[in-house]
């Protein structure tokens, strides 16, 4: 918990759980692979937290992270929002259009982003990841304590946003005093639809593998 420290005074009381316990992703394994392995880790994690402090607000960074969060309160499929990332205030598109930024060299940067937790674990060889999900973790509490109500992304609960019903799925997220505040929604075209629907359909699929290998969570 991150309760006592001068940044987080004006909210008394406010618990955090950060989260990161869990097996480190090995060069050769994929996020998937983890499932079986941070499962049971989730699960012990999990009952810890409804026994000692059941109303803290609770942040998870441990993978595959979709279907951990959702393990937790009982891949590389990503969906890159090139319309909504500016450099100097225009969007990726723009600079491609007026030749800053060549196609090809935007699909390798967003190919690149994809598949970046994987070239890490190649190159740290006996580690995993750690200091981006540190990071976002850390703006999330920030978020969360200070009532400043970022839109940060996250895997989030959503009811019907984006199409999607009773699943915790990758997507920006106003984070404020009550916890994840808003789910905000972007339009999509038609390409970024079809990569949402594929990546929500994986992250299904990781979700029915919990509940094969732990039927207490179905």
């Amino acid at each position: 918990s991150l309760k006592g420290a001068n940044d987080y005074a004006d909210i008394a009381g406010a618990d955090v759980c950060i989260v990161t316990a869990g097996f480190p992703r090995k060069p050769g394994m994929s996020r998937d692979d983890l499932v079986s392995k941070n499962l049971g880790v989730m699960k012990s994690v999990g009952e810890g937290i409804k026994a000692n402090c059941p109303n803290a607000f609770v942040i998870c960074i441990t993978n595959p992270l979709d279907a951990m969060v959702w393990a937790l309160q009982h891949g590389d499929s990503m969906v890159p929002m090139v319309r909504h990332s500016t450099v100097g205030g225009l969007p990726l598109p723009q600079l491609v259009k007026q030749g800053w930024l060549t196609q090809e060299k935007l699909d390798a940067i967003v190919d690149r982003t994809r598949k970046g937790g994987g070239e890490i674990v190649a190159l740290l060889k006996t580690g995993s990841a750690f200091y981006a999900p540190a990071e976002s973790a850390i703006a999330m509490a920030k978020s969360y304590l200070n009532d400043q109500k970022r839109v940060l992304p996250a895997a989030s609960w959503c009811d019907g946003e984006y199409g999607v019903n009773g699943m915790y799925v990758g997507v920006p997220t106003l984070i404020g005093a009550g916890g994840t505040e808003k789910v905000v929604e972007f339009d999509f075209t038609d390409a970024e639809q079809a990569m949402f629907t594929a990546s929500v359909a994986e992250v299904q699929k990781l979700i029915d593998d919990c509940k094969g290998l732990e039927p207490s969570l179905a």
